[in-house]
């Protein structure tokens, strides 16, 4: 495959993962674990493949109203619905990707900032975590079915 991609360099592959590659979502572990998977290998992967004018980017949408995921519970909850994205919008950041090389766009932008207490007090993130996740907000926003 990558041989298809070198050769019709440049090239780029674009990983829709999710938000939940990089913020877990208990209740929601199998989920978790392959959007983490996916941009750790998209992120492992970026470096050798770029090498040889393959660029990869993945794109991490939060909460998106769609067919699939309708999102029901978020979008009729008076302030979990400040939450969703929409598909222009994912549809943007991968072509903002692709046009400028990101390695990682979050869809909404401000999501970006679910990240800051994860990696600069994790344990205060964790307790942050499971107290929303308790709550009959977070039950909501954690139905991604």
């Amino acid at each position: 495959m990558f041989e298809l991609l070198a050769a019709s360099a440049p090239s780029h592959v674009v990983n829709v993962a999710s938000v939940a590659g990089r913020i877990a979502t208990p209740g929601n572990s199998t989920y978790t674990a392959s959007k983490f998977a996916l941009v750790g290998w998209t992120e492992a992967l970026q470096p050798e493949m770029e090498e040889r004018g393959i660029y990869l980017s993945s794109i991490e949408p939060g909460f998106i109203p769609t067919e699939g995921f309708p999102q029901k519970n978020l979008v009729a909850d008076r302030f979990m619905k400040h939450l969703l994205g929409t598909d222009a919008q994912v549809s943007a950041a991968i072509m903002d990707a692709i046009e400028h090389r990101k390695p990682q766009r979050v869809v909404p932008r401000w999501y970006y900032l679910f990240q800051v207490p994860r990696v600069l007090f994790p344990a205060l993130y964790r307790v942050g975590l499971n107290k929303v996740m308790s709550s009959s907000a977070g039950r909501a926003a954690s139905d991604f079915r």
